[in-house]
């Protein structure tokens, strides 16, 4: 087919969820299989697997994997409302991201260097939904009340996201300070129920978001 202005548009919006989709599965699939790989290397460094190791490693491990799923969640949803011509910081941020992912997993035993290193998965997601944000533009949100709620979506998961970019290493350099309580230091217990809260407020307010979007559209979701 000959490429006109039409075409052009349709080719690039056609291949923007194909490459994004493959990319973040790859992606993605890598860190599930980093995360069981360094999981069974740290029980098999041990001669015997007490209950205290187990109960330790839960909730770096726990966290981890919901940041995984959450991130594919977000692409998949992601990738069905958005369209525009790939740039080079397009394909650039998923490998951030996966970097961001990857780093941390190798770490479920060192809980300073866990801390620290997830900070440049929230450092990279910042990147990612600024990067998200510049491109809600009026032209592919046409209706306005759309272009509103969009903008304000990723406006509140933005900020949240430069919020955790300092308190990740503030946790890291500090937590050793305060008692333990259980396994863990009292700021890490702390700091675990905070993350996991902000990410499940995070899935709750994108599936509200994405439903809104269909009743507009009276589309059933």
């Amino acid at each position: 087919m000959v490429l006109s202005r039409e075409e052009l548009i349709n080719r690039m919006s056609e291949s923007f969820p194909n490459v994004h989709l493959s990319v973040i599965s790859i992606i993605q699939g890598v860190a599930v299989a980093l995360w069981v790989e360094n999981i069974i290397a740290y029980f098999r460094k041990m001669e015997v697997i007490t209950h205290t190791a187990i109960i330790t490693l839960i909730p770096y491990c726990l966290l981890s994997l919901f940041a995984i799923v959450f991130i594919t969640y977000e692409y998949n949803w992601f990738v069905g409302v958005y369209r525009w011509s790939p740039k080079f910081i397009d394909t650039l941020l998923p490998f951030l991201l996966g970097i961001g992912e990857f780093f941390p997993l190798y770490f479920f035993a060192s809980p300073f260097m866990w801390w620290l290193l997830n900070t440049l998965l929230a450092v990279a997601g910042a990147l990612a939904l600024f990067n998200t944000r510049r491109n809600t533009r009026a032209d592919i949100f046409r209706d306005r009340e759309v272009l509103s709620r969009t903008r304000k979506e990723f406006n509140l998961s933005f900020v949240l996201a430069i919020v955790w970019s300092f308190c990740l290493p503030f946790v890291a350099f500090t937590f050793q300070l305060t008692p333990k309580f259980l396994y863990w230091h009292l700021e890490e217990v702390m700091a675990f129920i905070v993350v996991a809260i902000s990410l499940c407020l995070l899935v709750v307010k994108d599936q509200r978001f994405i439903r809104d979007l269909h009743n507009i559209y009276n589309l059933e979701y």
